[in-house]
């Protein structure tokens, strides 16, 4: 599975990006970011991983189609962290509309992924 994504006890989800990541495996993800959303209240911290080897999204697909869980994921979420390579940064914030969303979003190289996880307030 190219897109993997988990929630520590802290609360904090990581998701992981590598390979070439498909439409359908960010749907199953975005629906578990949803589920986790309405079992707690807190603001949700997400830390986005693009691995080394991440090489793009699935071409084609149509990735802006879900107003509706967009617009309560848009609501829901803290702090977006992005770590990876400085040649995805561009792609990720128009990926996730970094200057449009109401909660700010931050990108760090691999080697500042602690810093990452300080700045969502997760140590």
């Amino acid at each position: 599975m190219a897109l993997q994504i988990e929630r520590d006890p802290d609360g904090l989800i990581v998701a992981r990006a590598s390979g070439e990541v498909a439409r359908q495996e960010f749907d199953h993800a975005r629906f578990r970011v949803i589920e986790w959303a309405r079992q707690d209240s807190r603001p949700l911290m997400i830390l986005v991983r693009i691995e080394e080897d991440f090489s793009n999204l699935e071409a084609m697909a149509a990735w802006h189609e879900d107003d509706h869980h967009d617009e309560f994921l848009q609501q829901r979420v803290g702090q977006l962290a992005i770590v990876g390579e400085e040649k995805w940064g561009g792609d990720a914030y128009m990926f996730f509309l970094g200057g449009l969303l109401p909660f700010p979003v931050k990108y760090f190289p691999p080697e500042h992924e602690p810093l990452a996880r300080a700045w969502l307030g997760q140590l």
